[in-house]
């Protein structure tokens, strides 16, 4: 009965950032409000009646503390077209997000940090095409600021990515990985590694077929290298 119990506890774990937990309080949010949050990443569907339930408040309190948040400009209400074709409302904590990027780009104790981090977000949107999704933005906030990765060398492997027809910032994050098992620390050993790796794929590989070939080589050996 035990091992049960426990094992459904473990079931499933709710992913928080860690400079999220860090900073909340500087992006003015209560605990109240950072456990509503949790609630939500939690609770399918948003279902007030579970946060509710689930916090030991009424619904009235859980809509008092999401009013809170909006009238912050920490929570959005956006519009979502269900699978029937039905529209529905839900909230949406991705301002939350974007200020939360901002206060680390503003930190005066890590001025330089944060140039770069402006910087790297214009660059990633840039390539990318479209603006960073909360997620993609705490993976980037997690290279510099947890993993502290140089950002000429996050900007490398982005290159990287674009040359091998991928900008998916998980496969990104391989390259990064990859070049750290190996010691790699600077943008001229990554660069030089690059370079015998590609090397040693045109020697491995019939002429004709290098072209065609090349990319899928490069996600694979990526992706799975150890």
């Amino acid at each position: 009965m035990r091992e049960k119990l426990l094992a459904s506890l473990q079931a499933k774990p709710v992913t928080v950032s860690s400079t999220l937990l860090t900073y909340y309080t500087q992006l003015g949010m209560t605990n109240d409000e950072l456990a509503l949050f949790l609630q939500f990443e939690y609770v399918a569907n948003q279902d007030l009646t579970i946060v509710a339930k689930n916090m030991g408040i009424s619904e009235q309190i859980v809509l008092k503390i999401l009013q809170n948040l909006m009238t912050k400009q920490l929570v959005v209400m956006q519009q979502i077209v269900l699978g029937d074709g039905k529209i529905d409302l839900q909230y949406s904590f991705e301002p939350m997000y974007q200020k939360l990027v901002t206060l680390l780009m503003q930190a005066p104790q890590n001025k330089k940090e944060t140039v770069n981090a402006s910087d790297i977000v214009s660059i990633f949107e840039q390539e990318i095409g479209k603006p960073l999704t909360p997620m993609e933005l705490e993976m980037l906030q997690g290279w510099l600021f947890e993993d502290h990765y140089e950002p000429d060398l996050i900007k490398l492997a982005l290159k990287e990515a674009s040359l091998n027809q991928v900008t998916s910032l998980k496969y990104i994050d391989k390259i990064l990985l990859s070049w750290e098992r190996k010691n790699i620390k600077t943008v001229a050993q990554a660069q030089k590694q690059s370079e015998q790796f590609r090397e040693q794929q045109k020697d491995s590989q019939p002429i004709t077929n290098i072209s065609e070939n090349m990319t899928d080589i490069l996600m694979q050996n990526w992706l799975h290298e150890e």
